[in-house]
């Protein structure tokens, strides 16, 4: 994985090392792991393109006319940067931060980020 999280609070030198004396065959529920995960990949990166736009946009509707729904978006890619960090390509986080910040920016020009705003003020000022 290219993008690893690091608190600053581990170095290196304090990981245990592992010694590799002797080579195996991996298991064959390892191989068919690499296998499912290959697919996936190819899956996702099919999805993406079908149902997004090459700036991380949902090929969608010009306007969103009500309330209801503006977490379903997020949804349907929510699962990329899961498959990345279980060891999907590491081209699976690049894009998943695209569609994300798509998504933010589409609907926040639907107003419906303003607008959830808005509600959650007037259900306080209640």
């Amino acid at each position: 994985m290219k993008h690893q999280y690091n608190s600053g609070q581990i170095s290196s030198q304090s990981l245990p090392r592992i010694l590799l004396k002797n080579q195996v065959v991996p298991p064959q529920w390892a191989l068919m792991e690499r296998l499912l995960f290959d697919q996936l990949n190819k899956a996702a990166f099919e999805f993406t393109a079908r149902y997004t736009r090459a700036d991380g946009t949902l090929i969608w509707r010009r306007d969103w006319p009500g309330m209801d729904g503006s977490d379903d978006p997020y949804e349907g890619f929510m699962n990329l940067a899961l498959l990345y960090i279980l060891g999907g390509s590491d081209e699976l986080y690049d894009i998943s931060r695209k569609i994300w910040d798509g998504i933010t920016w589409q609907w926040t020009a639907y107003g419906q980020i303003h607008r959830v705003q808005k509600n959650i003020k007037e259900q306080k000022n209640t």
